[in-house]
């Protein structure tokens, strides 16, 4: 499984957030949030609430397949 990374920061600064700002937003720890948007993790759980926070379509983000 792999993200658009690219895709989520284009979105998060489009959106003007903070990664502060994601995470209360998708009501999830500072260091989960931080850790994907540092390229260090892809757990799909997380990557649903950040893009449910970001108003994107969770689909959108996964290369090869819905994280499941």
């Amino acid at each position: 499984m792999r993200i658009d990374l690219d895709l989520l920061k284009r979105k998060r600064m489009t959106r003007g957030f903070s990664i502060v700002e994601v995470a209360k937003r998708a009501r999830l720890p500072y260091w989960r949030v931080a850790a994907v948007f540092h390229g260090r993790s892809q757990a799909p759980h997380t990557i649903k609430e950040i893009c449910r926070a970001l108003g994107l379509d969770t689909d959108a983000v996964w290369l090869d397949g819905n994280g499941e």
